[in-house]
């Protein structure tokens, strides 16, 4: 896999930093991790601290899979595994301070932090993506009752903030998980392809919605890639054209 080195780190920086400077004290609020009083903007509501504290990925990434390459001139992912989606990009690493974010929106119910999380998520979708290349942007579904339990699919809420972003349609409604798994973390590569095999389908009143059409398939975390491409795998089955990938964290080459 050829190494991506397009993405400019300054130019992404540069719009996730975008209104900090010269901005003349509007109405102010905190930020909504740390909740310390800091300046932050419409584009995302994250102080500068806690922005500066995720790894970003803007180059050195593998052009299928989107994974971090260290020292290595071939992703050895991409190597093991037939992916069906196009392609994959992800905003960072799953360091300490993204894996924080992420659990304690999915875990300790603030919720609210998906949306500057989706925010960035979106200002990397523009990055990585032409708009005019993409129909309809799907989050990945959880099932019926992890729904229940938690009371909202993260997914569902950066794909709102990335639906913003990019001014296109979402559908949460053709893309179903049967049934609940255990979490993917949990596990080892090969029981992460056993976990998720099987468990998307898309609804038949549904299906003509994504027909001929180019999907953006958005989730969180991208380990292994197993759910994404099985969710991808279950779209391309129900006649979509193509589907790319987008989520917040994904691990570097050979974890």
């Amino acid at each position: 896999m050829e190494v991506n080195k397009e993405v400019s780190f300054m130019g992404v920086l540069n719009n996730i930093w975008n209104g900090f400077l010269g901005l003349v004290y509007p109405e102010v609020e905190g930020c909504l991790y740390c909740e310390v009083d800091e300046l932050v903007t419409d584009e995302v509501q994250l102080c500068e601290d806690c922005l500066s504290r995720i790894n970003y990925i803007t180059d050195n990434y593998c052009e299928k899979c989107g994974r971090l390459i260290i020292d290595e001139e071939e992703c050895k992912n991409c190597e093991e595994y037939n992916y069906q989606f196009n392609k994959a990009r992800a905003v960072a690493t799953y360091n300490q301070a993204l894996s924080d974010y992420i659990y304690d929106m999915k875990y300790q119910g603030r919720q609210a932090l998906a949306k500057p999380l989706g925010q960035i998520l979106g200002i990397y979708g523009l990055e990585f993506y032409k708009r005019e290349d993409l129909d309809v942007i799907i989050p990945v579904p959880l099932a019926k009752e992890k729904l229940k339990t938690r009371g909202f699919n993260q997914a569902y809420l950066l794909a709102r903030e990335v639906s913003k972003k990019l001014d296109l349609p979402i559908n949460d409604q053709v893309l179903k998980r049967a049934v609940n798994t255990v979490s993917q973390s949990k596990l080892s590569p090969l029981k992460r392809k056993e976990n998720v095999s099987n468990i998307f389908y898309c609804e038949p009143e549904y299906v003509k919605e994504i027909k001929g059409k180019y999907v953006l398939l958005i989730d969180d975390i991208y380990t292994t890639g197993a759910t994404v491409n099985e969710c991808s795998k279950v779209l391309l089955r129900a006649g979509a054209r193509d589907v790319s990938v987008l989520t917040l964290a994904t691990g570097e080459q050979g974890q």
